[in-house]
């Protein structure tokens, strides 16, 4: 079929039933030039040509990747190379059968810095173990057993079984993104399992984990160790019995005070560690988290009480006007985020309990719960996505800010009572 393309018609272009697989739709402003849709929804562009008799077709690039305006361009351009006698398709083939790995992974990389909130997380997984694993080989000699072989050998060799699932993740997204480009004709990652088994953790801290952490954190806090402007802060020096000095690690008032923070707001750790002064309203008590820092890219305003109201003001009065974030061990360190993931691991080594970070969101959710706060305003409070009809989430704008206050100061004022070991008696207030 044969109809004039635009925008607003390669939207709307009916998808193609899974026995069907694929259908295509051919531009009448210039000849050879369409529309691939497959049975998934993808849209690709494609052209089409003769070449001594034969037809053939050349995929230009995915759409809205590749616009519609340069998608013509490129295919005139491909239209004039036949009419020179060339074969822009047996051209692309050659160099696709001389892509290498590392080729992959560059533009892969590229594209996930642009798209994906966790490409840091990528980058260093493709460089650690993909690179080394695959960097020369020809994309086209990559097959199952390499997959497979890397991930276990993760997985057994170094006991890291849940890194090796995360390891072939980002190898099944590397393999996409190269069939969305027909660098391959298969993805050597399908079908292969993940060798470690991944388990939902529900850990909620007792009031006696309650009272010893939070006293914990409040000791090291006190020693204001962040502020005595170290080389490297985050590390001591620990005697040896041959004499000797090693470096041990520690944590810092800075990454103490941000789990207090985490607990008091019950927001997730990264979010807590990379908190920054411009989002801050501290004579308002909220803290308004950017889209572009959330988990799901919704911006999120979180109340500020009690506790949490009282060490952020305490900070502010030490940190200097230059100050970026609001957790650096130091001035113009940055944030405690690259140092503070093993935190809590540090801090277990020091406590009659062993606990996660996001265990401290968990147990906030929890608590409040308990205290009578309804879970949709929990669900406000964490920033949860909405279920329900869309139609609704759409419409319904109310940011819920009293229920969001009015739910942390009933957990604040349960954790005080908790640290305090009194009884904390909650007075259901009027709306």
């Amino acid at each position: 079929m044969s109809e004039r393309l635009n925008d607003r018609r390669i939207v709307a272009l009916p998808v193609p039933t899974i026995e069907e697989r694929q259908r295509d739709y051919w531009d009448d402003a210039l000849r050879g030039f369409g529309v691939r849709v497959s049975y998934g929804g993808k849209r690709a562009f494609v052209v089409r040509y003769r070449v001594a008799g034969r037809l053939r077709r050349l995929t230009l690039g995915p759409y809205p990747d590749l616009s519609l305006a340069d998608a013509r361009l490129k295919a005139r351009q491909v239209l004039g190379d036949v009419a020179h006698g060339d074969d822009p398709a047996e051209d692309k083939q050659r160099r696709r059968d001389a892509l290498r790995f590392s080729d992959l992974a560059e533009d892969y990389l590229e594209m996930a810095k642009k798209r994906h909130r966790r490409w840091d997380e990528e980058g260093r997984i493709i460089n650690k173990d993909l690179l080394p694993a695959f960097s020369w080989r020809l994309l086209t000699d990559i097959r199952r057993r390499d997959v497979r072989e890397l991930v276990e050998d993760i997985a057994r060799k170094r006991d890291a079984p849940i890194m090796a699932n995360r390891t072939l993740g980002v190898l099944s997204r590397m393999f996409n993104f190269a069939l969305d480009r027909e660098w391959l004709e298969a993805s050597p990652a399908s079908r292969i399992r993940e060798p470690g088994v991944e388990q939902s953790r529900d850990r909620v801290l007792s009031d006696e984990e309650l009272r010893e952490l939070w006293l914990k954190l409040e000791a090291i806090a006190r020693g204001g160790r962040d502020d005595d402007h170290h080389d490297d802060d985050h590390l001591d020096d620990a005697g040896t019995s041959d004499g000797t000095v090693k470096r041990r690690r520690r944590v810092t008032a800075a990454i103490a005070e941000a789990f207090q923070v985490q607990l008091l707001t019950a927001q997730r750790p990264g979010e807590v560690r990379v908190m920054r002064w411009a989002d801050l309203d501290l004579e308002s008590g909220w803290w308004s988290i950017p889209g572009a820092l959330t988990k799901n890219g919704k911006p999120h305003r979180v109340p500020l009480v009690g506790w949490a109201l009282e060490i952020l003001e305490a900070r502010r009065e030490r940190a200097e006007d230059s100050a970026k974030f609001v957790f650096e061990n130091r001035p113009g360190a940055g944030s405690v985020a690259h140092r503070g993931k093993k935190a809590a691991a540090l801090l277990s080594r020091s406590l009659s309990f062993a606990f996660r970070a996001h265990d401290l969101r968990r147990t906030a959710a929890t608590r409040m719960a308990e205290a009578g706060v309804t879970r949709d305003h929990i669900a406000r409070v964490l920033n949860h996505v909405e279920a329900g009809p869309a139609a609704t989430r759409v419409y319904d704008r109310y940011e819920y800010d009293a229920e969001k206050r009015a739910a942390l100061e009933r957990w604040g004022i349960r954790l005080s009572a908790i640290v305090e070991r009194r009884t904390a008696k909650i007075i259901p207030m009027a709306r």
